[in-house]
């Protein structure tokens, strides 16, 4: 039989449980105090180095689950630090009895279970998308928690006034029992929240995270029935937390710095699906606001589909004189114009033709030696980048072969970041004013002219 590296990971993991759990017992039956050190030891080192996971990527993680988790489980740790120094035996603390390590397991497995809970609540919350700003609430969280802590910690050692735990040749006070179940069910609490967010959480994670907590909470319970620290459910309660510890390990240090996509950033794509339906949303929104606001402007289901029309043939359509010619010949046919030019700006007053419609039309191609009133309108478009309507006296006279004269013509200026790339001039050989829908709508029309002109290249897109 074959096995990969992932599937040795998975027989290895089991096994240095079982391994660890026996040395370990077989430590308590050699020397009780050092099977206790080794266990404790062995939780405060994970809890730091969950610390460190989330101290080396608050610069770049967002998701406020692994922040909050990484800070409490500094102070878990160093409670529980002190918890291992104070035990009976230690001979570290001189004054204090059984009692005082027995409550600083109660207030390290309070900070560790409200945790849990805390970093669950909030764990589709974002810290802030200004980096300063989270790093503000990071460093926030990690002084409510040192507040927290410290204020336990003096009245544990220095007031001395926090609830009895144990008492010498009584045992348990009630305190620490009530402490216990309270305790069991906020673990409790934390496993449902785990699989209620567990469609946000890499599957691994969830599983391994839940059998943590359940140890945790079998754990606690067995707390609550020795007599002497040395009974056997004190050291298969420790045993317990030890295995969940080594859960955690492998939940958050293995997985989070091993595959931190999958725990770090584990609902990506997640985010990148949301984001591509809510820009489809948002899309589809701005084109129903759009058409809306054409509609109350007054412009006819005809020219909301001229415009539907030229948007889809610029994306698409790859011949660019047909598209032009296309988009032209529209345009002529919602206005019932004669004729409609698109030029576009070469240098100084001068433009050149893009292309004409009209019948039997015989336009000068460029703009350059322009008459008076030509001039009139050219600069109004290029200084002004105003629309001009003007009857035509002397204007491109004579621009039909037959000899006739346009009467009318509306001249709209096409402008790119307030600089004039270009006009569009619609004439009429008969006198026939363009309403002011019909102006709207021109306005309209320009600015997405200019779109497809840079899409098909005819003009730059700076």
């Amino acid at each position: 039989m074959n096995l990969n590296g992932e599937s040795l990971r998975k027989l290895m993991f089991p096994f240095v449980i079982i391994s660890s759990c026996l040395t370990l017992y077989l430590t308590s039956l050699y020397n009780y105090l050092l099977f206790h050190s080794l266990v404790e030891l062995s939780t405060v080192v994970i809890s730091f180095g969950i610390f460190v996971v989330a101290w080396s990527s608050r610069h770049y993680i967002n998701n406020i689950f692994l922040l909050i988790l990484g800070i409490g489980y500094f102070f878990i740790g160093s409670v529980d630090l002190l918890h291992t120094l104070s035990y009976g035996g230690m001979q570290i603390f001189y004054g204090y009895d059984k009692n005082l390590p027995t409550q600083l397991w109660i207030v390290g497995r309070y900070i560790e279970a409200l945790t849990f809970i805390g970093a669950l609540i909030f764990f589709k919350r974002r810290l802030a998308q200004n980096h300063e700003i989270a790093l503000a609430k990071f460093n926030l969280i990690f002084l409510f928690y040192f507040g927290i802590s410290l204020f336990i910690i003096l009245s544990t050692f220095y007031w001395k006034n926090f609830p009895d735990a144990y008492i010498e040749g009584v045992g348990l006070t009630q305190f620490k029992k009530n402490s216990e179940y309270i305790i069991s069910l906020l673990f409790l609490f934390a496993t449902i929240l785990i699989f209620k967010k567990s469609k946000l959480i890499d599957s691994k994670m969830v599983n391994l995270l839940s059998l943590a907590l359940m140890f945790k909470i079998v754990s606690e319970l067995l707390f609550t029935e020795y007599v002497g620290i040395h009974d056997f459910s004190n050291m298969l309660g420790h045993l317990l937390k030890f295995i969940s510890f080594l859960l955690l390990y492998r939940a958050i240090l293995e997985i989070g710095l091993m595959r931190p996509y999958q725990f770090l950033f584990v609902n990506s794509k997640k985010s990148q699906e949301e984001y591509r339906l809510a820009q489809n949303e948002m899309q589809k929104r701005v084109e129903e606001d759009i058409i809306e606001l054409y509609r109350h402007a007054g412009i006819s289901n005809r020219k909301m589909s001229l415009l539907l029309e030229m948007e889809e043939q610029s994306k698409y359509n790859k011949d660019r004189q047909g598209v032009i010619k296309h988009i032209v010949n529209s345009l002529k046919g919602a206005f019932h114009a004669d004729v409609v030019l698109l030029y576009r700006h070469k240098k100084g007053y001068q433009f050149s033709l893009v292309l004409g419609e009209g019948v039997n039309i015989n336009v000068r191609p460029d703009l350059i030696d322009v008459s008076p009133q030509e001039a009139i309108f050219i600069k109004s478009l290029m200084e002004e980048k105003k629309r001009i309507s003007f009857s035509c006296d002397s204007a491109l006279a004579g621009c039909f072969k037959d000899g006739s004269n346009l009467e009318y013509c509306v001249a709209t200026p096409l402008v790119q970041k307030n600089i004039c790339v270009g006009f569009l001039l619609i004439g009429f050989k008969k006198y026939k004013k363009v309403d002011k829908q019909g102006l709207e709508f021109l306005d309209i029309f320009s600015i997405h002219i200019v779109s497809a002109m840079v899409r098909l290249q005819l003009i730059k897109k700076d």
